[in-house]
């Protein structure tokens, strides 16, 4: 690690600069803030407390770049278990410098680190988009804003990319054991919404109405009588309950001619029996005599009523 960061000290003193900007002040102040950045994260990386040795080298990063800040940037994120993140620094750091005295080294991380992703069933996910301030959702979980590295399973996951001005990016990406991926991500402008134009338009047209030619009216002609087509004839009723009561009247008499013969049967065979009759004998006569006569008395009252009703409907049934 020592030779990185002692790389860096002499590839930022001997970095060509043009003439002008050498010599300006923003320039020697540029050079000293990260000098002095540089020296603090040297210090904190030396005390193994990686996390603040980070935080230094990325505001180094930030305000000189070179190649090899990445390359400490990855040896802190593979301290602190950042896999994806310290194989993002390690390529980057390749990318910068393809002739780095220890890419060899740098190559065998690199190989270490994608093994153990790979033994979780993980792959790494980069992405870098060309608008500042773009935030990245991989599967509705938001990850920040971009650049973005993130180790993922294996699989199909959807990326959203997202930009204040820009189209939303969408796409499926899917992740395989055998490559990462790296996806730079170009964002299209929004196209501004076409002005509302109002057309003028013509007022509308006023038709004359057309004048319409006066028509004779034929005088109404006399209404139609048509005559009402006859009625069937009506029949005289039958009178049936009268002839119903009548009947009833005529059964009620006889029947209470037959029960009061009956009755006078009864009443002379008990008087001409005398003394030779017995109880029982007696007894039946008169209780027959007394029944004959009370219901020759309601056939005779039932025979008198259905007579005055069938009169009265004799009248009212014409």
């Amino acid at each position: 690690m020592l030779p990185a960061l002692t790389l860096w000290l002499t590839l930022v003193g001997a970095q060509p600069q043009p003439a002008a900007s050498a010599t300006t002040p923003e320039a020697a102040e540029l050079k000293k803030r990260a000098r002095t950045e540089f020296d603090a994260a040297t210090a904190l990386f030396a005390q193994h407390r990686y996390a603040d040795a980070l935080a230094h080298f990325d505001q180094a990063w930030s305000l000189r770049p070179h190649p090899s800040l990445q390359f400490n940037i990855g040896k802190c994120h593979e301290l602190l278990g950042h896999t994806p993140e310290a194989l993002r620094a390690y390529r980057e750091y390749l990318r910068l410098a393809p002739k780095a005295n220890d890419r060899e080294a740098v190559f065998t991380a690199i190989s270490a680190l994608e093994r153990k992703l790979r033994d979780q069933g993980l792959q790494q996910l980069d992405v870098t988009v060309d608008q500042p301030g773009a935030t990245v959702t991989v599967d509705d979980a938001d990850l920040g804003r971009a650049p973005v590295t993130v180790a993922l399973p294996v699989g199909v996951h959807r990326l959203r990319v997202v930009a204040d001005g820009f189209e939303p990016y969408e796409k499926a990406v899917l992740l395989e054991l055998v490559q990462f991926v790296d996806l730079a991500v170009s964002l299209q402008p929004r196209a501004p919404a076409p002005p509302v134009v109002i057309a003028e338009t013509d007022a509308p047209k006023v038709s004359p109405l057309p004048v319409a030619e006066p028509r004779i009216v034929p005088a109404p002609s006399a209404p139609v009588v048509v005559p009402a087509a006859p009625g069937p004839a009506l029949q005289p009723r039958a009178r049936v309950w009268t002839w119903v009561l009548g009947g009833v009247a005529v059964a009620g008499a006889a029947a209470g001619g037959g029960l009061l013969g009956a009755s006078w049967s009864s009443a002379k065979e008990l008087k001409a029996s005398g003394a030779n009759r017995s109880r029982d004998t007696a007894n039946s006569l008169y209780v027959s005599t007394q029944t004959t006569g009370l219901w020759s008395t309601v056939a005779f009252a039932t025979a008198g009523a259905a007579a005055v009703a069938a009169v009265i409907l004799f009248f009212l049934e014409q």
